[in-house]
């Protein structure tokens, strides 16, 4: 991306929020506390007001950055129709002080982590407040324990831990919707039954998605929404996905498409969604591989090695570094020659981001989701290879190089037996993941286990 697509991205990512802000905000709005950058990408991107307006103008909508309420005047409080203030807990209070209760409807919203915040949690009910914590599974188990205590202290209402950085929304008059939900065009937005959102932000770039629950009785589904050319093709495409499993075996373990909106240059989508539970991992492990088998079964069939090579190399990055150029020519000479010969590659249906957090146990069972990589065929066993190798990918695991690699393919071999693969040379296989995988998210682990493969393949 270039320098611009990179702040955009990164502000996109910051103010992903800006889906809570009410209806009313579509008119005149005021900005303060912000940088020049920042007050670019609200009016490029919501052609939102950069500055003040005259003390006796038009009714405003004002969005505030951690700044204290002295610089509007008392006086002035009547032209003021909502606000929306992010702040430190001292900030949010001075706000409220300051309104005095003019402002008959207000949600206020915890920002988690508070430097990098990526959930919004709504404050002030104790069951929409644990259910919105349930929303984000961190990776690292520290992460999860600290979720786990968020969650007992708001069932016991304290949230003092989750006011660290707050996102306040007031208004004068009666509830609404957020803007968000209006632009949708879907049913939800006009659910006389909704409660309140919890916002997970996602990851920051350019295929980053805001993932949105609704709360009360509309909780057993979520939205998924995105505004970029990657997001908004990923969402298709996970909508794509859904709509094929849904005439498979896998339909009671996979999110029920509900609705898909593709309109005014963003995708929505629409899907049921499940709360976890807690289960054993062995069960956990049990029924995912359960799972894979039975993914394994859709659109199966054979390509020839010398295709699916070509098609990998494709997407290999360009520009790396000697050692590693000599370990993947060593990779691609073993399959070249295997090519030759006419060898074949079995493939199928995959998830494309088989990670362990994309797994959940719930009432009803299992639940796979996040079917945006998902491919029509793909190379059989590298969902399986990826459920190993994820954590040590995205959260720095401590296995050595040697054990990762011999618990992928231990755990590849088993899934072949499972599955009626009859996969004779796992290797091939795992080289062929490794490869592809290299191309579509270069990595130190993959370079790692590329080198290894290299010099016991020889």
């Amino acid at each position: 991306m270039s320098n611009s697509e990179e702040d955009a991205a990164l502000l996109d990512y910051r103010f992903a929020w800006r889906w809570l802000l009410p209806l009313c905000f579509e008119h005149k709005k005021e900005l303060y506390g912000f940088t020049e950058k920042e007050v670019e990408f609200w009016q490029s991107a919501h052609q939102y007001d950069a500055f003040p307006s005259e003390p006796n103008g038009a009714e405003v909508s004002i969005i505030v950055d951690n700044q204290l309420p002295e610089f509007i005047q008392k006086d002035t409080l009547d032209r003021v129709e909502s606000y929306c203030v992010m702040g430190s807990a001292d900030v949010i209070a001075a706000w409220a002080r300051w309104d005095s209760g003019t402002f008959t409807t207000v949600h206020e919203y915890g920002l988690l982590e508070p430097k990098n915040p990526r959930l919004a949690v709504p404050l002030g009910d104790r069951q929409w407040t644990s259910e919105a914590l349930s929303l984000h599974r961190p990776g690292r188990i520290i992460a999860r324990a600290a979720m786990c205590m968020l969650k007992l202290c708001s069932q016991f209402g304290f949230d003092k831990p989750l006011r660290k950085k707050v996102l306040r929304i007031a208004v004068k008059g009666a509830d609404v919707l957020p803007s968000g939900a209006y632009s949708l065009g879907l049913d939800l937005a006009t659910s006389a039954a909704m409660g309140d959102f919890a916002l997970y932000f996602g990851a920051e770039g350019k295929k980053r998605k805001t993932v949105i629950l609704p709360l009360g009785s509309a909780q057993t589904s979520i939205l998924k929404y995105g505004e970029s050319v990657a997001a908004r093709k990923s969402l298709l495409n996970e909508a794509a996905a859904l709509k094929s499993l849904s005439n498979t075996a896998l339909v009671t373990r996979v999110p029920r498409l509900l609705e898909l909106s593709n309109a005014n240059g963003q995708v929505t989508l629409h899907q049921s969604y499940r709360a976890r539970v807690w289960a054993p991992v062995r069960r956990l492990k049990t029924s995912a591989s359960d799972l894979l088998a039975d993914l394994s079964k859709l659109n199966r069939q054979e390509l020839g090695l010398e295709e699916v090579l070509s098609k990998i190399e494709a997407r290999f990055p360009q520009g790396i570094n000697s050692q590693l150029s000599d370990d993947v020519a060593v990779v691609k000479a073993q399959l070249n020659v295997l090519a030759v010969t006419g060898r074949s590659i079995i493939g199928h249906r995959s998830h494309g981001d088989f990670a362990p957090w994309n797994i959940s146990w719930t009432k009803q069972g299992l639940f796979v989701f996040d079917w945006e990589d998902s491919k029509e065929w793909d190379v059989a066993l590298g969902d399986a290879f990826y459920l190993v190798v994820a954590p040590a990918v995205q959260i720095a695991g401590r296995l050595s190089i040697k054990d990762l690699e011999m618990r992928a393919l231990s755990f590849g071999r088993k899934l072949s037996a499972a599955a009626g693969l009859g996969i004779d040379d796992i290797r091939v296989y795992w080289s062929l993941w490794l490869l592809d995988r290299m191309g579509m998210q270069p990595h130190a682990v993959y370079s790692q286990l590329i080198a290894r493969l290299a010099s016991t393949w020889k």
